[in-house]
């Protein structure tokens, strides 16, 4: 397998939709039972998915062709707000969430934007 992790805007015939979700199910799956309301990941489906990166630019980083990490930034007047970072599990500790993180950075100097919005719910302490 490639040691080395590529990360790209997703193109407009994108059709790894299922791997997607599925990879956020398992990046948010820790956050079961800690947050109150649950994730708003739950409610992700292919089709909204689709939805989403029709409304918003998706990225995804690749580690030997298998997707292992994703992230979703809508554009807004002033900045850009990121949603749906999600790194798989097992691939955490190695940087994939900062390479998301530039990648979302670049697009927003590229565009002009002078900030990038990103929340975390306030149980997540760790993040």
């Amino acid at each position: 397998m490639d040691s080395l992790v590529s990360v790209a805007q997703l193109p407009a015939d994108f059709d790894r939709w299922d791997e997607v979700l599925a990879l956020i199910m398992r990046a948010f799956a820790a956050m079961d039972g800690v947050i109150d309301p649950p994730s708003s990941a739950h409610r992700l489906t292919v089709e909204n998915l689709r939805d989403k990166d029709r409304q918003e630019t998706g990225f995804a980083a690749l580690k030997g062709g298998r997707i292992v990490g994703c992230v979703f930034v809508l554009e807004r007047a002033n900045d850009f707000y990121v949603g749906k970072l999600a790194v798989e599990p097992d691939f955490r500790g190695q940087g994939i969430a900062r390479r998301l993180m530039q990648a979302v950075e670049d697009l927003a100097r590229n565009r002009g934007k002078p900030a990038v919005e990103l929340q975390t719910r306030i149980e997540l302490t760790g993040n």
